[in-house]
């Protein structure tokens, strides 16, 4: 076990749940972890990789 101050391999993650809303950063020890995390730690929604908060840009489509 670590103590605090001694440096590791911290792994911070910006994410953003499309379930509940929520904006969070997981931070988590990669060398100790096989899996990214999965799933928001506020609803248990799946998070599939889903990067901080989806830009709110419409896309027109250009159907000419």
């Amino acid at each position: 076990m670590r103590s605090i101050g001694e440096s590791s391999s911290l792994t911070k993650t910006k994410k953003y749940c499309s379930n509940c809303q929520s904006k969070y950063t997981l931070v988590y020890n990669d060398e100790e972890t096989d899996l990214d995390p999965l799933s928001c730690p506020f609803c248990g929604y799946e998070i599939d990789n889903e990067a901080e908060e989806p830009d709110n840009e419409e896309t027109e489509d250009n159907w000419d």
